[in-house]
């Protein structure tokens, strides 16, 4: 017991070590950090993919120098654009950043799906009497919430795009930055107790490596960089010379990939679908009524599927859920099939195989049969 504690207390003060180093490299860099960078300034084009072959939209940032009425270094415009299945998502940002590119003032206007609808939020923030004040308003509703000034503030996309331009590449480091956590705009003006926004930290990883990798079907040199922030982790993926090609979430099928004016929203590659996944394609054109309910006999395997609901013969199995689709409306619109099938991974062993969606729980598994690919079982 004693070396178990022991053990703990060593991982415990190696951790609270390795944090402290952090923060004081991330001090360090921006210490490093003065003036007015017209490098950093132009207009970056990032296209936003599926598994890293379908384009869905769009994000371009534009920075430019601030003018002295604006109290900052930098200013920067993005705007994000992204169809999901024929759902439409749009944001727009305006965030303005000191020298050492940490943020000063923020406002953004989004719009996206809403069930039937649409819903829009606008929010925007800045430092007022030694407090971040955040205001929100959504669908017409406003709210509003603070959080005390304590340093900097690196915790939007913007800080650390620019910050990855700058950084040192082939040295191992690690830097720790401040990074606020706000919470959504439903979480501060539909909720009965808001939530509040915490600071949190930004840690960023170098190991100094140059790794092979492709960028837009070319190959490459890069180093990879890790961030986490809370809840999310991304991989971002830089030239040598700090060019920024990718940016991926770990878990999330999307990814940011950098191209030019003309080609950043252009396919990346013509993805074949496998067989199983032509099986998979069928059911979904059922379920979003585009086929009829009798096409599932060519994809389905019955004879399992019924001993997975309550030991049912393959004959009764196949009426019960045909006879369950005929009385229920459409499960998705039809629009959103490619983009569904654009996500999916499929994993083939021998004669099983099994197709999954990034971050799904649940999945299809198939067998293959004289009569190609059939499913056993289905998400529910």
């Amino acid at each position: 017991m004693r070396k178990i504690i022991a053990a703990l207390l060593l991982f415990t003060m190696n951790q609270t070590l390795f944090a402290q180093e952090g923060e004081e490299a991330g001090r360090k860099l921006l210490d490093s950090i003065s003036g007015f960078d017209e490098s950093l300034c132009g207009t970056y084009y990032l296209g936003i993919y599926l598994n890293k072959a379908k384009s869905v939209g769009s994000v371009q940032i534009t920075v430019e120098k601030a003018s002295e009425e604006d109290g900052a270094t930098y200013k920067c415009m993005t705007t994000m654009k992204m169809n999901l299945g024929g759902e439409l998502f749009e944001r727009m940002q305006i965030i303005f950043l000191d020298e050492k590119l940490s943020v000063v003032r923020f406002n953004e206007k989004k719009k996206e799906p809403d069930g039937e609808s649409s819903k829009t939020t606008s929010s925007r923030y800045s430092k007022v009497d030694g407090n971040w004040v955040r205001a929100f308003k959504l669908n017409g509703k406003e709210g509003k919430t603070s959080l005390k000034v304590t340093g900097p503030n690196y915790g939007h996309l913007q800080s650390q795009f620019l910050l990855m331009k700058i950084l040192k590449l082939d040295k191992p480091a690690v830097y720790s930055l401040p990074a606020i956590q706000w919470p959504s705009a439903e979480e501060i003006v539909e909720a009965d107790d808001p939530k509040a926004p915490s600071m949190g930290k930004l840690t960023l990883k170098l190991d100094g490596k140059l790794v092979p990798d492709t960028h837009r079907g070319k190959n490459k040199e890069t180093y990879k960089i890790k961030v986490d922030e809370g809840d999310n982790f991304t991989t971002w993926t830089l030239s040598p010379t700090n060019e920024i090609y990718s940016i991926e979430s770990k878990g999330k099928p999307g990814a940011l990939i950098s191209g030019t004016a003309d080609t950043f929203t252009d396919d990346l590659k013509k993805t074949k679908e496998s067989s199983p996944a032509k099986a998979v394609k069928v059911y979904l054109e059922v379920l979003s009524k585009i086929t009829d309910v009798e096409d599932l006999d060519k994809v389905m395997d019955w004879e399992t599927v019924g001993k997975e609901f309550g030991g049912l013969d393959a004959e009764m199995a196949a009426e019960q859920f045909k006879s369950s689709l005929k009385k229920t409306d459409a499960a998705f619109p039809k629009t959103k099939i490619p983009w569904i099938m654009a996500m999916l991974e499929t994993k083939i062993e021998g004669d099983t195989a099994t197709i999954t969606m990034p971050g799904a729980t649940s999945f299809f598994t198939l067998r293959k049969t004289e009569k190609g690919w059939l499913i056993t079982k289905f998400p529910k």
